[in-house]
């Protein structure tokens, strides 16, 4: 169980809806992933998913979508594949993103915690 609501639920087996997240700073301000002030420009984003228990191990590793390149709006989506809710239960979410060029350095949101996914059983009442 968890001591909070999800951000994030999904039955499982469905595809629909997507993921999307506005990225935010720590003091809750948009991310502009081509700004060159937050170390940019940030040329890709991945979403990282894995269980909520102690030790629960990775589920998704993913590429996610810039909804509206560059990304000034810190707009982003994941598309659900075949597979990703197939499992039932709790995650937490982040999203990565990575520098455009060397060092590669990358940010995660949220910074201080991670949002709550929850997967329902696909014919629960």
């Amino acid at each position: 169980m968890s001591p909070r609501r999800a951000d994030f639920t999904i039955v499982q087996g469905d595809r629909l809806p997507s993921l999307t997240a506005t990225l935010r700073d720590g003091d809750g301000v948009v991310f502009d992933l081509d700004d060159a002030v937050n170390g940019g420009p940030f040329g890709s984003v991945r979403i990282h998913l894995w269980r909520r228990t102690y030790g629960g191990g990775a589920e998704l590793n993913a590429l996610a979508d810039i909804v509206n390149p560059p990304g000034t709006d810190g707009l982003v989506r994941y598309d659900w594949a075949d597979g990703d809710t197939d499992r039932i239960g709790w995650f937490e979410l982040r999203w990565e993103a990575v520098e455009t060029a060397a060092p590669n350095r990358t940010v995660h949101f949220p910074s201080d915690t991670a949002d709550l996914v929850r997967i329902y059983r696909e014919n629960a009442p």
